[in-house]
């Protein structure tokens, strides 16, 4: 469909053009960042797109945005209960569009023709999220609330790599 040389030309705009505009709201709502991701995949991805180093970037990068955008639903969905009830519906009615973006960025990231370690990796955080799903029944407060805030923030907390790995190392200075 497009020629390789064509995408790569594009690979920068999540960190040179659109990661400025998204730092200080993530911030604001409790996002954990995760520009060094961003750019260890763009250095990666430059240097040689099919390397298995670019592979491990990839898949790092895809773990930081899950977390981080599964963090703000919790923060959306804790802002919105006070006494295990739904005060603020706006905050409520935020929140499941996170998680529903976070279902599917893995489902994307799970495609055919994914490797079989990406796969191990990304499998099981897959799970996760529609257990945070049902959270969020419809756009209707549920009383009583399917899940207590705690264990939104517990669910979101199990998203993470299946097992220990090694740590991704911060990008080269420019």
């Amino acid at each position: 469909m497009f020629a390789p040389l064509s995408v790569a030309q594009h690979t920068g705009h999540p960190v040179e053009e659109l990661y400025g505009a998204v730092e200080p709201v993530l911030a604001g709502r409790g996002g954990t960042p995760f520009k060094p991701q961003l750019t260890l995949l763009l250095e990666r991805i430059q240097a040689d797109p099919r390397a298995p180093r670019t592979a491990a970037a990839h898949k790092a990068a895809v773990v930081a945005v899950v977390r981080a955008l599964a963090r703000v639903a919790a923060s959306e969905y804790d802002a919105a209960i006070a006494d295990g009830t739904v005060v603020e519906i706006i905050e409520y009615q935020d929140s499941p569009g996170f998680i529903l973006f976070v279902q599917q960025l893995l489902t994307s990231a799970l495609r055919a023709g994914t490797t079989p370690e990406a796969v191990r990796i990304l499998d099981p955080m897959q799970r996760k999220p529609a257990a945070l799903a049902r959270a969020w029944p419809n756009l209707t407060p549920p009383s009583p609330l399917v899940l207590p805030s705690g264990m939104v923030t517990i669910l979101v907390n199990q998203l993470r790599w299946p097992r220990p790995c090694a740590p991704v190392p911060p990008p080269s200075p420019c």
